[in-house]
């Protein structure tokens, strides 16, 4: 309760003032309850005989004796001033702290116990601001682990280090070096031997070898013992050495009726090797042959292989790839030979041209490339004709090609009595059909000899046809060409103004293209 200036009343029990007094009082001096306003007849407020107040407002006449315990003239008045500090005399502060200050540079910082430099390899880096940062950058084959948790960097080496001048031992084997730690010697023995020489890898050595004697005095011997590794082991010089008249030296020209020879060597001359030999040709032309000295050889030649890798022949339109790692190619094509022409009455069809022919031109490539190849068709033989009309003319063969790198025409096709235009050189013809009493016969085809190899023995161009055999009969057909891009043989022709028709003209063979590397 609040304080109550009525209690204790005058007409209350006794024992009810007791606790009126303890109330007044507790609330006289916890809630400080006073009526400032009637302290000895003063008011509060600031001005002159006030009690004062503590609002901010300055108080007019206070006279406070103290301040903070201490009498006016402790303090200073309003317009002293104190003198600047020497590093000599005390003023503002001590003389000994201007000193220290004195000493502090402009823009100096707390010390961190920090480096002002970083030396490396005899060149100090220094701190360009106060907040500089240094950058590692890690070298070849050099790894750098930043920890930021633990404010460290770990260095590691990766790999192999490109140029060390100077390395801690190795547990293991280097992969390379320059010289062998420990020299070793390397000797020659056997049925050679030779002096051993310390080798250490640092550079190239020689080793002189010397051939083990096989107790023969060297001299010549017109009769030797060689053994399994070629030594001659013994040699002797006998008076005279039998010589085999029925053999080797049969019919040699130069002791053909002596039954003993006296011989240092090989006859000086034989009509025949006692071994044949086979002779092979290899690279760019191939053929074999067997010659054994009794007469000339002639080795039967075609186009070979002058890459050696492989191969691929196309008798069909297809697609090449290049194989890995090859950039360069050997072409040979043929365009496909033309058709022969049909006979007539009194005139024998013409035979078709060979297809053009070019053989292992290079040509630049690149690996996995797929390369578009083009086989030329076969010229198609013309029709046998029952009149003299030249109307029966073959069809020309088909362009072959390898991409657009290289290309090679098709033969033209015959006409009667006049040959289609060929390409290939050299080229043959096939057989010329026979001429009758009534009628002559066709012309060949032509074939290409330098691609014989890649076809059947029984490959030819076309034949032309034979003549009819009596009046009224039809001359023959020619005959279809085998030979890549040949041609085929013209028809046989008949009598004029027999009732018989010409034959009909052979078909060319397609062209091919094969490609080498």
């Amino acid at each position: 309760m609040a304080f109550d200036k009525a209690k204790p009343m005058d007409d209350e029990y006794i024992a009810a003032g007791p606790a009126a007094i303890r109330e007044n009082l507790r609330a006289l001096k916890e809630d400080q309850i006073v009526d400032a306003g009637t302290v000895n007849g003063l008011a509060v407020g600031n001005a002159s005989g006030n009690i004062p107040k503590a609002n901010g407002t300055l108080c007019t006449n206070l006279n406070a004796q103290y301040l903070g315990g201490n009498l006016a003239g402790f303090f200073s008045p309003a317009t002293h001033t104190h003198s600047a500090a020497t590093t000599s005399s005390n003023g503002m502060m001590a003389n000994t702290d201007k000193a220290k200050l004195d000493g502090i540079s402009a823009g100096a910082q707390v010390n961190q116990n920090a480096f002002a430099g970083v030396l490396v390899s005899g060149t100090t880096i220094q701190a360009d601001a106060a907040t500089d940062t240094l950058e590692l950058v890690a070298g070849s084959n050099i790894a750098l682990a930043p920890d930021a948790t633990n404010d460290r960097i770990t260095i590691g080496v990766t790999g192999t280090v490109p140029a060390a001048t100077i390395a801690a031992s190795c547990t293991g084997n280097a992969a390379t070096a320059t010289i062998l730690q420990t020299a070793h010697t390397i000797g020659i023995n056997g049925d050679a031997t030779g002096t051993a020489t310390s080798f250490n890898g640092s550079t190239n050595i020689t080793i002189p070898v010397t051939l083990a004697t096989s107790g023969v005095t060297a001299g010549t011997y017109s009769s030797v013992t060689v053994d399994a590794k070629g030594r001659v082991t013994a040699g002797s010089n006998p008076a005279t050495i039998s010589a085999n008249t029925t053999g080797n030296a049969a019919t040699a020209t130069t002791a053909t009726s002596a039954t003993t020879a006296i011989s240092a060597g090989n006859a000086a001359t034989a009509t025949k090797l006692a071994t044949p030999r086979t002779i092979n040709l290899t690279g760019a032309i191939i053929g074999t042959g067997t010659f054994d000295g009794t007469s000339n050889l002639s080795i039967a030649t075609s186009g070979g292989s002058i890459y050696g890798s492989g191969s691929q022949l196309f008798t069909s339109s297809g697609i090449f790839t290049i194989p890995a790692g090859v950039t360069k190619v050997f072409i040979t094509l043929s365009g496909g030979g033309g058709g022969g022409s049909g006979g007539t009455r009194g005139a024998y069809g013409g035979r078709g041209g060979s297809g053009e022919f070019k053989f292992q031109r290079q040509i630049n490539v690149s690996p996995g490339n797929n390369v578009s190849v083009t086989v030329g068709g076969a010229g198609i033989g013309g029709r046998g004709s029952t009149t003299t009309t030249p109307t029966t003319a073959g069809s020309s063969g088909g362009v072959s090609s390898f991409g657009e790198y290289i290309t090679a025409s098709g033969g033209g096709g015959g006409q009667p009595i006049t040959n289609g235009t060929s390409f290939s050189s050299p080229d043959f013809f096939g057989k010329n059909g026979a001429v009758s009493d009534y009628a002559i016969g066709g012309i060949g085809g032509a074939g290409i000899t330098l691609i014989s190899h890649l076809l059947a023995d029984d490959a030819q161009p076309g034949n032309g046809g034979n003549g009819a055999t009596s009046y009224n009969n039809n001359g023959q057909n020619g005959t279809h060409a085998t030979l890549y891009g040949s041609s085929g043989g013209g028809g046989g022709g008949t009598e004029p103004g027999s009732g018989g028709a010409g034959g009909n003209g052979g078909n060319g063979m397609s062209g091919f293209v094969l490609v080498e590397w």
